[in-house]
């Protein structure tokens, strides 16, 4: 006698999952006279705490209007512990989409005074470091300078951020089998970190003039640099 089949097992349905992109910036609040990189930690987290007690009303500096219609506004979700927690949304009340249900669309039952927020989320730590969780609908990690300097009348630090890596070159280097040109840009200020890692490097950087240095090293056919 032939065994009866096996059941086959009823697949269990997978619990639903969303992928998110986290990428990391530098803080570039620029040099002091001795050419160490500033540290403006105690100045963004008072900032943060100032827009904080900002009102939400249609004429505070809450809201930064840009130019395509739309509004920038912060919600402080942490600005006492350690690490500073903020969320950048860009409202919309014009070119709004449309609700769908069984081929009927229908315009959204928004008022006047209502709009679409898209929100990017931004943890900013003590080391300098911000850390941003990526919304393609929402604003870019670099609008939040920008949006602090206007919400606090220009009483913030001016500052920047800078990706500490792009991904798409990450995985242009990964596929590489070798690498034969090879350019480097170094603000001014940095030089002295390269030294500790690298004296020779470090010296040629610190002769070079200018805010920023660049070095290029090229593979010769006789293998030298």
């Amino acid at each position: 006698m032939s065994s009866p089949a096996p059941q086959r097992r009823s697949r269990q349905p997978k619990a639903p999952t969303v992928k998110r992109s986290i990428y990391f910036y530098r803080i570039d609040a620029g040099a002091d006279e001795t050419g160490i990189p500033r540290n403006i930690a105690a100045e963004l987290d008072a900032g943060l705490k100032a827009i904080d007690d900002l009102p939400f009303e249609s004429d505070s500096r809450r809201y930064m209007s840009q130019a395509d219609g739309s509004s920038l506004c912060a919600w402080v979700d942490d600005a006492v512990g350690e690490i500073a927690k903020v969320r950048l949304g860009t409202i919309r009340k014009n070119a709004l989409p449309q609700s769908e249900l069984g081929g009927i669309l229908r315009n959204l039952a928004l008022t006047d005074e209502e709009g679409l927020c898209e929100t990017s989320h931004m943890c900013l730590f003590p080391n300098g470091i911000v850390g941003v969780e990526h919304n393609f609908y929402g604003p870019r990690a670099k609008r939040l300078a920008a949006y602090m300097i206007y919400a606090l009348s220009g009483s913030c630090p001016p500052f920047a951020l800078e990706a500490l890596l792009n991904h798409d070159v990450a995985q242009q280097l990964e596929g590489l089998k070798s690498v034969r040109k090879l350019t480097l840009r170094v603000r001014k200020s940095y030089t002295q970190s390269i030294s500790d890692a690298n004296e020779s490097l470090g010296r040629a950087l610190d002769a070079a003039a200018g805010k920023r240095c660049r070095c290029h090293w090229t593979h010769t056919p006789a293998g030298t640099v």
